[in-house]
C-alpha cells in the first residue's frame, strides 16, 4: 500500500482513510474481502489506534466496509457499471459481481398523451402513446425506475411481448427491421417527488439522477425514455474525445453501486 506523509498538512486518518478507499474503489480488495485489522494498520502504518479508528469509521459511514462482531471488518461495495446510452442491461454484469437482479412491471398499456409527449413524439393531440414502465432491483434493492413511451406508429404488438424483460430498442429493430440513427440525451440531478421515492423505497438521501433519451430513426422521433436512478447508489461517468477539434462522448456510465450503511 501506499505510504503516510508525515509532513502533508492533510491528516494521517483522512490519509490512511484514503489509501483504503482507493483499494476498494480500485477493486483491489472487492466484495466480501477482509480489511487488515486496526492492530495491523497500526503497525502497518506506525499509527496509534485513534487513528486508525477514526479512519475505518469513516469507511463505514461511507457505506464501503462493514464491521463485524468478533469477526473483522470486511468489504461491502460492489458496483456494476451500465453505458446509459443503450438500454438497462444489468443481468450479466450483476452475475459477474455476484448479484441477483431482476425487474417488476408498474404499468404498460397505450395512454393518452400529454402535451410534453405530444412535442417530443410529434403526436396529434388527444393521441395516445404506448408507456411502459418498470422498476429494476438488484439483490432486492430498487435502483432504477424505467419508463419509456413509445411512438403507436411503431409500437407493433409489444403488449404481446414479456414485459418485464423485453429490450425496447432491439424490439423495435428486429421488428421493423430498422435501425436508430441518433439520440438526444439530458442528464440532470433531481430531487425524488413522493412517487418516485415509493417506488425507489424511500431513500435517506431523496435525490435521483434522470437520464432522458429522445431516439430517432431518420428523422423521426420514435421512443422517449426516463430514467430515474437512485442518487446515493449511482455516478455519472462521461469521457470524450478530440475529433477534428471537436469534443464526442465516446462513453457515457452510470455506475449502480451496492453499499450497506449510510452514504455521506
Amino acid at each position: 500500500m501506499k505510504k503516510l506523509k508525515s509532513d502533508s498538512p492533510i491528516p494521517l486518518y483522512y490519509q490512511l482513510r484514503e489509501i483504503i478507499r482507493d483499494k476498494i474503489m480500485n477493486e483491489d480488495w472487492g466484495y466480501g474481502t477482509e480489511i487488515p485489522s486496526e492492530l495491523k494498520l497500526c503497525d502497518e502504518f506506525n499509527l496509534c489506534r485513534a487513528t486508525v479508528k477514526q479512519a475505518m469509521d469513516g469507511l463505514v459511514n461511507e457505506g464501503l466496509i462493514v464491521r463485524k462482531k468478533g469477526k473483522g471488518s470486511f468489504v461491502v461495495y460492489q458496483k456494476i457499471t451500465e453505458n446509459f446510452l443503450l438500454e438497462p442491461a444489468f443481468s450479466k454484469k450483476s452475475g459477474e459481481a455476484g448479484l441477483n437482479d431482476y425487474s417488476t412491471v408498474i404499468f404498460s398499456d397505450f395512454t393518452e398523451t400529454d402535451r410534453r409527449m405530444q412535442k417530443v413524439l410529434e403526436l396529434e393531440e388527444n393521441g395516445e402513446v404506448y408507456q411502459i414502465e418498470r422498476l429494476h432491483y438488484i439483490d432486492g434493492k430498487p435502483v432504477l425506475l424505467d419508463t419509456h413511451y413509445i411512438n403507436p406508429k411503431w409500437a407493433g404488438n409489444i403488449s404481446k411481448e414479456d414485459i418485464r424483460e423485453i429490450a425496447v430498442y432491439k424490439y423495435i429493430e428486429n421488428t421493423y427491421e430498422k435501425s436508430f440513427t441518433n439520440y438526444k440525451i439530458g442528464v440532470q440531478a433531481i430531487m425524488l417527488d413522493q412517487y418516485e421515492k415509493e417506488q425507489l423505497d424511500f431513500p435517506e438521501i431523496p435525490t435521483g439522477m434522470v437520464v432522458e433519451c429522445l431516439s430517432f430513426i431518420g428523422k423521426e422521433p420514435v421512443v422517449f425514455n426516463r430514467r430515474t436512478y437512485r442518487g446515493d447508489r449511482c455516478d455519472l461517468c462521461l469521457e470524450f474525445i478530440a475529433v477534428n477539434q471537436k469534443m464526442e462522448v465516446v462513453n457515457s456510465e452510470i455506475s449502480i453501486e451496492e453499499r450497506n450503511g449510510k452514504r455521506h
